[in-house]
């Protein structure tokens, strides 16, 4: 490497490795139409009908112990997919809503709560607008006050997800248990607005995600109505996830003010993965704190485990404190499972198939 990586190893995890004969026979696009490799399945079909279809790959370092086939179909909405599951159309149903919970208790179906490591947060960025109220900390720390986080995760998320004391999850390399989440207190918000010079309130523009993880919409809204009891306007711009990433890393915002995001450590089990996305040294960065972005920076270097632990710790001290983003709760998906499927377990990058036995 040109530089000491710390997470180096981490990173390895997460390569495709290409046959190199595969793709030099094929090329990109031939490639691209029968992706397989060493893994435990093989493309058969994609795309046709609306599935993906594989089979067992025998010859893998990971062999599927029962399902020799596997057959993705895309239903876009959660109450279809709840259907085909009770149906017996389909074994696993992805990213359910949790009041479509009951229903399936109820009919002996099983569920499955997918941790992958992320908090869901409204991004509070200091760098947008030129004058925008997010530049005082104490605007920052006034959202976070302002928002009931117990209720969100009681009534939206019930055993679905905890409420989240800062964009790590325990678990993830970094987190800092001794970190408490931000209470529920419009007072302190209301007084902290005051401070700021913003007692009359004021408005902003937030640019969410929906429809990617459980009661999200619902969970906006919440959010929305919750700032506008302390006087925050928000206005609530839904945008399709394909427009994100040039938004994200081109920059592109417009006059957006605060977006909804995840803090994601979970593809490496390490809080640096988002925490150098809100450093002032990300490209076309929207949020900077220089003292934070130091020790971000530093701790890439930082080879010794416990030292680079408690280096990460104090960084996510930093980010709460400072108040980088409003911090929500764990960001889980729920999966209903057949009464057929056991063995269900995920990673971070997916549902680990070749384990699963059909009874």
């Amino acid at each position: 490497t040109a530089s000491p990586d710390a997470i180096l190893p981490r990173r390895f995890g997460l390569i495709r490795i290409v046959d190199p004969s595969a793709w030099t026979a094929r090329g990109p696009d031939g490639f691209a139409q029968s992706p397989s490799g060493s893994g435990p399945y093989r493309v058969q079909s994609w795309g046709q009908g609306n599935a993906i279809v594989l089979v067992a790959n025998p010859a893998s370092w990971r062999a599927p112990k029962a399902v020799t086939r596997l057959e993705i179909t895309i239903l876009r909405d959660a109450t279809t997919r709840v259907q085909a599951l009770l149906s017996n159309q389909v074994d696993v149903a992805l990213s359910l809503s949790p009041d479509l919970l009951a229903s399936l208790t109820e009919a002996g179906f099983g569920t499955y709560i997918g941790k992958a490591g992320q908090v869901q947060v409204w991004a509070l960025p200091n760098l947008l607008k030129a004058n925008s109220p997010l530049k005082d900390v104490r605007v920052r720390q006034a959202i976070n006050y302002a928002v009931d986080k117990n209720a969100i995760a009681a009534t939206l998320l019930p055993g679905v997800a905890d409420v989240a004391s800062q964009g790590a999850t325990p678990g993830t390399f970094g987190f800092d248990p001794e970190l408490a989440p931000y209470p529920y207190d419009p007072a302190k918000a209301r007084a902290l607005l005051a401070e700021a010079g913003y007692g009359g309130g004021f408005k902003l523009i937030a640019d969410v995600l929906v429809g990617l993880g459980p009661a999200d919409n619902e969970i906006h809204q919440k959010v929305a109505a919750d700032l506008a009891v302390v006087g925050i306007a928000v206005e609530l711009r839904t945008t399709p996830y394909a427009s994100r990433p040039l938004k994200y890393y081109g920059g592109q915002w417009g006059n957006v003010d605060v977006f909804s995001t995840t803090w994601n450590g979970g593809l490496y089990r390490d809080v640096i993965r988002t925490a150098q996305d809100f450093a002032c040294t990300k490209p076309n960065p929207f949020f900077c704190d220089d003292e934070i972005t130091a020790l971000v920076t530093a701790s890439k270097a930082v080879m010794d485990a416990t030292a680079r632990e408690r280096m990460l710790r104090q960084i996510m001290r930093l980010y709460r404190d400072r108040a980088a983003a409003l911090y929500l709760t764990e960001y889980n998906s729920i999966i209903g499972l057949s009464p057929r499927v056991s063995g269900f377990a995920t990673r971070p990058t997916g549902m680990v198939v070749e384990d699963i036995v059909m009874k």
